[in-house]
């Protein structure tokens, strides 16, 4: 009779823990990795990788925003990038409070070529899938990039923007506010064209974009076809946009542009807002002739970027991360529109 008394108890204590167990840890057990590890990742470090980016994943179901901190690593995105202050890690956490990703499954990695230099441990992989976030109303499922990277042979991870969070930061009014502070013209004295009317206004559909409008005056007493003009970070040798298109000036004319160039404030929001600068590195005129900014003349060796000059690199050195193919960012041939009216 005791013996029987003793398996009643031992079946109800059973039941009772499968049933009280938290909401959070069944959640958890349901959003496990699969265990042959993540597709597209070395062997050797599937494992690890399929462990840590779980547990990345179950701290944040679990609402362990200390664990989730660590797990962000000192840097945003790569080993040796930007590293956090403390006010960015704060900023980056404060975003994914706001809809914690409760469940992540890979579909599919992807890698730059950059990290076949980067030694082993140093390594980083964008990591694409369907996640579930857990949100103020409920649960809402979305496809997202996670960047997983390694620092000191430990892995860490960076999650996508969330573009929601940082739209309810601003009104209607921010719309309309010129940011041309954020804007250096590093235009030679001896440019044949000066800009004039410059206007920089962020992007209604895409915060982190802004809208630069500029009117272009001829110097000259010839005939102007065609320019090129870069766009990059101030401080830094690369440009990581180019804008090269035909168009007719007149001597002494001034035209005002007919569109809007779209450049990239800032990767991530947390970050706050880049300096960029504005350089016009050629001028074409009727009949062949081409004047070119002295910084661009000469060639140097290379920078690791897609167009840059040593000329301007600032008296700081730049670590060789910061000039490798992520920082330069990809090639960009802007346009203007192809419609400029005279004034």
């Amino acid at each position: 009779m005791k013996l029987k008394h003793c398996r009643i108890v031992i079946l109800l204590g059973l039941y009772v823990s499968l049933y009280q167990t938290p909401t959070v840890v069944s959640q958890i057990q349901n959003h496990r990795l699969p265990n042959n590890g993540i597709p597209g990742i070395p062997p050797q470090h599937r494992h690890s990788l399929n462990s840590s980016l779980q547990r990345f994943i179950e701290a944040q179901a679990a609402e362990e925003w200390d664990e989730v901190a660590l797990w962000l690593g000192r840097f945003r995105s790569k080993s040796g990038g930007l590293c956090y202050t403390p006010e960015q890690k704060e900023c980056l956490l404060s975003q994914m409070r706001s809809s914690p990703i409760i469940s992540f499954t890979v579909e599919k990695t992807t890698a730059s070529t950059e990290i076949l230099s980067v030694p082993d441990g140093k390594r980083w992989w964008w990591l694409t899938g369907m996640a579930e976030m857990k949100t103020s109303s409920g649960t809402t499922t979305s496809r997202i990039q996670i960047t997983a990277y390694q620092d000191g042979g430990q892995w860490y991870f960076t999650p996508p923007e969330n573009d929601e969070w940082v739209r309810r930061k601003f009104t209607e009014a921010d719309f309309s506010v010129e940011r041309n502070g954020n804007l250096e013209i590093q235009l030679d004295p001896h440019c044949p064209l000066s800009l004039s009317e410059i206007r920089v206004v962020m992007d209604r559909q895409f915060l982190s974009l802004r809208n630069l409008t500029f009117a272009l005056q001829n110097k000259s007493n010839k005939k102007i076809v065609h320019y090129t003009l870069f766009l990059g970070k101030a401080g830094t040798p690369c440009f990581d946009m180019m804008q090269s298109d035909p168009l007719t000036i007149e001597p002494h004319q001034t035209i005002s542009g007919g569109g809007a160039l779209k450049y990239s404030a800032y990767t991530y929001y947390c970050e706050g807002e880049a300096k960029r600068r504005l350089v016009i590195s050629s001028v074409s005129f009727l009949g062949g002739s081409k004047w070119v900014d002295p910084r661009f003349r000469t060639k140097r060796p290379s920078l690791n970027c897609f167009f840059g000059s040593r000329d301007f690199h600032n008296e700081t050195a730049q670590p060789s991360h910061a000039r490798g193919f992520a920082s330069a960012g990809r090639f960009n041939k802007g346009q203007f529109g192809g419609r400029f009216a005279n004034r």
